[in-house]
């Protein structure tokens, strides 16, 4: 039984898609005659939904242990915001609101676009300081040094390469953050 191999989630996956194969058979290629046996059987029940929360002392643990100059921030606005690695890796600078404290997803998992309110602000950033964090009202200053696409570690998940910013890439600088 494969029960005792594998989680029932993944049961459950396995059916979904051996049925979903059956089905497109029936409506796709005219094999009308073709019976699913997915819909013969019981399917397990789904498992219940974590709901983990982060103890006191976790989130430092976690900072200190990384040894990453990046990782922190990234750790830090994954858990104050919710946001998924794939959505905190696509942020781009026209998409960040610093004066609203926002960043605007234009695609989520859902496939819908998404607001997120966030605490945190460029490294620097004093939102009581009409000089903000370059000296220029209401704008953020680039590294003068970022990975490039291909080349070195991701700006996300490793430590910067010493490639100079291209035109192009710009807008693909990792958001250095602080609480």
């Amino acid at each position: 039984m494969r029960l005792k191999e594998v989680a029932p989630n993944t049961v459950r996956h396995e059916l979904a898609l051996l049925s979903h194969v059956f089905t497109i058979a029936v409506k796709e290629w005219g094999m009308m005659g073709l019976i699913n046996p997915v819909r013969q059987i019981r399917i397990p029940k789904a498992p219940p939904g974590r709901d983990r929360r982060l103890k006191i002392g976790e989130l430092e643990r976690i900072v200190e242990a990384s040894k990453s100059e990046v990782l922190p921030s990234i750790v830090r606005l994954a858990v104050e915001t919710g946001m998924r690695q794939a959505e905190i890796a696509g942020m781009v600078w026209n998409r960040v609101d610093l004066m609203k404290r926002t960043v605007t997803l234009p695609e989520t998992k859902n496939g819908e676009k998404r607001i997120v309110p966030s605490l945190l602000r460029p490294a620097g950033y004093s939102p009581t300081s009409p000089a903000g964090s370059t000296g220029k009202s209401g704008t953020c200053s680039l590294p003068k040094q970022s990975p490039s696409p291909g080349g070195g570690h991701s700006p996300v998940l490793g430590k910067p390469t010493k490639k100079s910013v291209k035109k192009r890439d710009r807008n693909r600088i990792p958001l250095t953050c602080s609480i």
